[in-house]
């Protein structure tokens, strides 16, 4: 057989097909690639074929709608497999947990935690944090409804399902507490930032016992506070913020009043510990919160009040609270105080040798409606409770004015008799001088009233000009 050649493109002379040089005149030959042998049956299968999708179109149109159906499908029963495992975990509604013993709590609560575990790797990105957030809720919806004491409770577990998601307190204090370092061990890094954040910080301020906080120091709970607040600033629509509000209104509610650290009962006032609580709440807290403004006004109030809680401390203490129960209790209690002191007050104020009780009480009413004439300056109304003729002493120059009747005290003005000196000493807060001569008030600048044909009239007046 002979071989197969080329001629040289630079010299002519034939070579060997299979030559890369040219032996004539060494000029480099370029080889052209042979295409793969194809056998006769590749080519008759590929003429039947042809000649198929000529004659049979439909069957081919069918063939591919059925792939597209099949994967229709697949795609359906993906989201719904998916949808499936997101309703595992519903929300449980406080009707239905007011039909709920603690031993079915406790159980609902273990078996949502089970089902969440098992499927939260398995969600899509976009249900996770919702689905992580109703199981959340439930589980404090749950937690607050639980009773430990129903729960026969022993150290060892032995009455109930053991389990980590919760802690009980069963001794000096009976209570469910959830166990936020659990919580952020088994979900956290399924979970976006904030939620992740959210649960880091709880982990956190569980380990500082920051529950307990009539037992915490002053400092530790003004910086809980700060956190949290600088995390609802940073997640402004995070989904449990209006309970994060009600942890931080709790706290400022500690540092407003405790029980445990709140009053000296040897000075009888606030203690000192509680003052410097106080001011170390105002120093670091952000002036423009709702948390700053209730305690500079419960301070400003124990300020003008010699550091002594009063009605009005604790109202706004109540308030604040939205007249929770028991702090509303404290208020109603300060008033009922204050109403006891006043009338033991009274009682002694209105025994007197001279006057019955009813005439000094009306003489003290008396007192106060001089007081507000003397304010206002009206000398009409003043000319009217005294009983003329009078000799008015005017201290300064040592004379006396005779003045017979109304219409003459009114010419005298009111310039005249209201001086500076004669307000400032009828209208000031102390307690009235009574004698056999009836009441005064003021010292220097002063007046006299007693009764006079039963009704209190003002006999004697000492003014300066």
């Amino acid at each position: 057989m002979s071989e197969e050649t080329i001629k040289c493109p630079n010299c002519g002379k034939e070579i060997n097909v299979n030559q890369k040089f040219c032996t004539n005149c060494g000029a480099e030959l370029c080889q052209k690639e042979q295409a793969p042998e194809v056998s006769k049956e590749t080519l008759q299968t590929n003429n039947k074929i042809k000649d198929i999708v000529k004659s049979k179109p439909f069957v081919i149109s069918l063939s591919l709608f059925v792939v597209l159906i099949v994967a229709a499908i697949s795609s359906f029963a993906y989201i719904t497999y998916n949808n499936n495992l997101a309703s595992l975990i519903v929300p449980v509604e406080q009707s239905q947990i007011k039909q709920m013993n603690s031993t079915e709590m406790l159980n609902t609560l273990i078996q949502q935690d089970d089902d969440l575990y098992k499927i939260i790797s398995k969600l899509p990105k976009n249900k996770v944090n919702k689905v992580f957030e109703i199981f959340y809720k439930n589980l404090l919806s749950l937690i607050s409804n639980m009773n430990v004491d129903d729960l026969n409770i022993t150290d060892d577990y032995v009455l109930t399902p053991k389990t980590d998601i919760i802690g009980f307190e069963i001794n000096d204090w009976s209570g469910v507490w959830l166990n936020d370092e659990y919580i952020f061990n088994r979900y956290s890094k399924y979970l976006n930032k904030s939620w992740q954040e959210f649960l880091e910080l709880s982990k956190n301020s569980k380990k500082r016992d920051i529950g307990f906080a009539a037992y915490i120091e002053k400092k530790d709970i003004i910086k809980e506070i700060t956190l949290w607040q600088k995390f609802m600033s940073k997640n402004p629509n995070f989904a449990l913020n209006e309970d994060i509000k009600k942890s931080i209104k709790f706290l400022t509610s500690n540092i407003i009043y405790n029980d445990y650290t709140f009053y000296d009962y040897n000075k009888e006032s606030i203690s000192n510990e509680q003052k410097q609580g106080y001011e170390e709440f105002l120093k670091t807290i952000d002036k423009n919160t709702q948390e700053y403004n209730i305690v500079q006004n419960c301070y400003n109030e124990l300020q003008k009040n010699n550091f002594k809680p009063n009605s009005k401390f604790y109202k706004l203490l109540s308030d604040y609270n939205n007249n929770d129960k028991w702090y509303e209790d404290m208020y109603k209690n300060a008033l009922e105080s204050e109403k006891l002191s006043k009338e033991e007050e009274n009682q002694d104020k209105y025994d007197n040798s001279i006057f019955t009780r009813d005439e000094m009480k009306h003489g003290y009413e008396f007192a106060q409606k001089v007081k507000k004439i003397v304010n206002n300056k009206d000398i009409n109304a003043f000319a009217d409770l005294i009983s003329y003729p009078i000799d008015i002493n005017t201290l300064n120059n040592e004379q006396k004015i005779n003045i017979q009747n109304k219409e003459q005290f009114i010419r005298l003005g009111a310039d005249r008799i209201f001086t500076n000196k004669f307000i400032q000493e009828v209208c000031k807060d102390e307690d009235l001088f009574v004698s056999y001569r009836g009441f005064m008030m003021g010292n220097g600048p002063n007046l006299f009233y007693t009764y006079m044909d039963g009704s209190l009239k003002i006999y004697a007046l000492n003014i300066s000009e």
